[in-house]
């Protein structure tokens, strides 16, 4: 789809639309205020959709759980720091944007948070240690950004399913999953964690506000090899 969302017209009287899918289009314009508003709306799919602006409009989502925005090159400015008030996000995936400055502090705030993928931005600065507070994080990938420091201790306590940053050349860290390039090549192999890469059927979302990719209750206590993941978590499916 080319053009714009068309949101004041489509959108406002959606009330109780809790999943919307809008990957792969071209908007050229940000995420409006009419999808952002949403009351219901717990999991939003807007990646590769030439979408632009930045991500204030996050804290307008009153309900949002999953929300990935990945691969739009157009979308720009800082990681504000009002997203450590937006406590009911589990999954967010912002890969391969333009989002520049600082990794904020109030991240630790989102304790129910479990997965977050911020590579390959313009990131800088050092990881804060406040991320070691985020006591549901299991999966965190910051490669591909221009950060630099070591990775704190307080964050390698966690028990990561898997934790990927430059640790090749800017970020020493020890316990790390992967390190930078190879973050990619494992995305590539179909590495499960590497990217996103889950979202059932409209059908079956339940009605409350639950993760959408809940992370599997068995998960280890200590990082496994590569070859002990499993392979497959399962494929993104088209909404019915």
């Amino acid at each position: 789809m080319f053009g714009s969302f068309n949101a004041e017209s489509v959108f406002t009287s959606l009330k109780n639309l809790h999943t919307l899918e809008l990957g792969g289009n071209m908007y050229n314009e940000p995420i409006p205020a009419e999808i952002a508003n949403l009351p219901s709306l717990l999991h939003l799919y807007v990646d590769n959709a030439d979408v632009t602006g930045d991500l204030s409009f996050l804290a307008s989502m009153p309900r949002i759980t999953e929300l990935w925005i990945d691969a739009n090159k157009n979308i720009t400015g800082t990681i504000p720091e009002v997203i450590g008030s937006v406590h009911t996000l589990k999954s967010f995936s912002a890969s391969e944007c333009s989002i520049s400055g600082t990794i904020p502090s109030s991240l630790g705030s989102l304790v129910d948070l479990q997965q977050m993928w911020l590579q390959h931005n313009k990131l800088n600065g050092t990881i804060p240690v406040a991320i070691k507070e985020m006591t549901s994080l299991r999966i965190l990938h910051l490669e591909g950004n221009m950060l630099s420091g070591n990775m704190p201790n307080e964050i390698c306590e966690k028990d990561f399913y898997s934790l990927g940053t430059d640790c090749f050349d800017k970020i020493f860290c020890t316990c790390c999953s992967c390190c930078g390039e190879i973050c990619d090549e494992n995305a590539r192999a179909g590495f499960p964690s590497a990217f996103p890469s889950v979202m059932p059927s409209v059908t079956s979302v339940p009605s409350e506000a639950p993760s959408q990719t809940p992370l599997p209750s068995n998960y280890p206590t200590s990082l496994p090899s590569q070859s002990m993941l499993p392979s497959t978590i399962g494929t993104r499916v088209e909404l019915i």
